[in-house]
């Protein structure tokens, strides 16, 4: 479902809230790496309350993100040419 990127949305928020009413992230704040992707994403956190103060967006070239992960290509699941392709379209269908 993950590498498809559909169906799980709803079940990661609920871990998100979860996660960021516990003490330490209360207390000391927390960072998301690579979410919400969407602003479908977005709009659930928000509904959920999940309301970051500051975001911070980086965006590199499809060239670059196949460049940076070229020596795992073999062996690491995330780094996997096909699944990143996949990625990549789903992000560009995705993103305003």
């Amino acid at each position: 479902m993950k590498r498809e990127g559909r169906g799980i949305e709803e079940s990661i928020i609920q871990l998100l809230k979860k996660r960021t009413q516990q003490r330490d992230c209360l207390e000391k704040g927390w960072v998301l790496e690579d979410f919400p992707k969407t602003k479908f994403h977005a709009d659930l956190m928000a509904r959920e309350g999940i309301k970051p103060q500051n975001v911070i967006f980086i965006r590199i070239s499809n060239e670059e993100v196949y460049n940076r992960t070229a020596a795992q290509a073999a062996d690491a699941f995330e780094c996997n040419r096909s699944i990143i392709a996949h990625r990549l379209r789903y992000y560009e269908s995705t993103m305003p």
